[in-house]
């Protein structure tokens, strides 16, 4: 842009913003989201991030958090929700989920968003969900856990590396359609029952930078029958921290 008297200052944006229709924006917004999603839904990563330098300490208000819909391949951001005083990201995360249309979409979210009641939510809305598993479920989570590790329990495989500088990182994508052992009478009373339930997975992540070498393992749930090549891209698309691991515009 040309701009022959400079950078308009910080007042000058901030007039800008505050004149902005709310409902315009949107409806502009959305078209503008017709053509990166003009070739189907893939993967549509929720994340909850507290905004930089949102925090005011003269007027004595707190950061703001917001959880933020990307889309992985577009590398875009779908749409936000801020949490609203009082309330907690996972509720913002489903307030969100409702505005936007899942058809065909796979949606990721971190532990914090492995509950059934969002899961319902994400086929009801036209998607599939994969949900990551960790110490907020304790004895799915374990189960799991060795239920992959288990030597007799034939798993499909898809292996990756990538090289970096010196870093090689090589990561072994597993899946499993057998589930119905998570749906027997001798499950623990109140243990979640996700709906739909068809597939978990793991990935073990190798990293060796020069001496150092470092292993994680990661466990995830998804009513969708995925194919090792397909979690590995789900997995690749959005990293281990979520959209910020990726880049995006907004």
């Amino acid at each position: 842009m040309g701009l022959k008297n400079g950078l308009p200052s910080h007042d000058t944006f901030s007039r800008l913003v505050r004149l902005l229709d709310p409902q315009a924006f949107g409806r502009v917004f959305a078209a503008v989201l017709d053509d990166p999603g003009a070739d189907g839904a893939g993967v549509l990563a929720i994340d909850g991030t507290t905004l930089r330098r949102s925090f005011d300490r003269a007027a004595g208000r707190s950061p703001l958090h917001v959880v933020t819909a990307f889309g992985a391949q577009a590398r875009l951001v779908i749409g936000q929700s801020a949490v609203l005083p009082g309330g907690n990201e996972i509720t913002a995360a489903r307030a969100l989920l409702e505005t936007l249309c899942l058809e065909g979409a796979l949606v990721t979210a971190d532990a914090i968003h492995a509950r059934a009641e969002t899961a319902a939510l994400i086929l009801q809305r036209g998607g599939d969900d994969l949900l990551a598993l960790k110490g907020n479920h304790p004895l799915l989570a374990a189960e799991v856990a060795g239920h992959c590790a288990d030597r007799d329990v034939n798993l499909k495989e898809y292996q990756t590396v990538d090289a970096d500088h010196d870093r090689i990182e090589t990561r072994i994508h597993r899946v499993d359609h057998d589930v119905d052992w998570l749906f027997s009478d001798r499950r623990s009373k109140g243990e979640p029952r996700f709906p739909g339930l068809a597939c978990i997975a793991c990935v073990r992540s190798t990293r060796q930078s020069g001496e150092t070498k470092t292993t994680a393992t990661r466990f995830y749930l998804s009513p969708a029958r995925l194919t090792p090549e397909r979690f590995a891209a789900a997995v690749r698309a959005i990293g281990p921290s979520g959209m910020r691991s990726t880049g995006c515009r907004m």
